[in-house]
């Protein structure tokens, strides 16, 4: 997995274009989802070790920082925060977080809790003692198509139909 963490996705945004801002944290928040294997959810989901997905969480928070940051510099932060909140609804949920937190983090301490819980949540259920590499990969397929083809990849949209195959 390679997430820009050198690069800044915000560094060459002007600090009040909004949509572009937006747009940038929105595909930078995609382009990481993207790089987290299915296995890897299984793993976090079931309280193992899940390095990618901690890497995922932690870049969120990066990125949170950087909005932070860019905020701060602006000359009119108020009227970019506003302008933000009202398109905060046109990017992927993850990078509604990124904003919405870097906003917070304006009256305080910079904080990025990411909910990955819509994806984990449902795979808690799998039995894991039947968890065949078959299984996981049919299972993997589901969730690529489900997740990875939607680009307007919301909340509403749970892990539920990963119904497990029964032998």
């Amino acid at each position: 997995m390679h997430l820009p963490y050198e690069t800044n996705p915000l560094g060459g945004v002007e600090m009040a274009d909004t949509r572009s801002l937006s747009r940038a944290i929105d595909a930078a928040s995609w382009l990481a989802f993207l790089q987290v294997p299915f296995a890897e959810w299984v793993l976090k989901a079931t309280g193992c070790n899940a390095h990618l997905v901690d890497m995922f969480l932690s870049y969120h928070e990066m990125l949170s920082v950087r909005l932070y940051y860019h905020l701060r510099r602006c000359s009119e932060p108020q009227k970019v925060k506003n302008d933000l909140l009202e398109i905060i609804s046109e990017v992927n949920p993850f990078a509604r977080t990124v904003i919405s937190s870097g906003i917070e983090s304006l009256n305080g301490l910079v904080t990025c809790d990411l909910n990955v819980g819509f994806i984990v949540g449902p795979l808690r259920d799998l039995p894991t003692d039947d968890l065949t590499p078959d299984v996981l990969n049919v299972l993997d397929i589901r969730f690529r198509r489900t997740y990875h083809r939607q680009r307007d990849n919301d909340g509403r949209v749970s892990n539920r139909h990963l119904t497990y195959p029964r032998h």
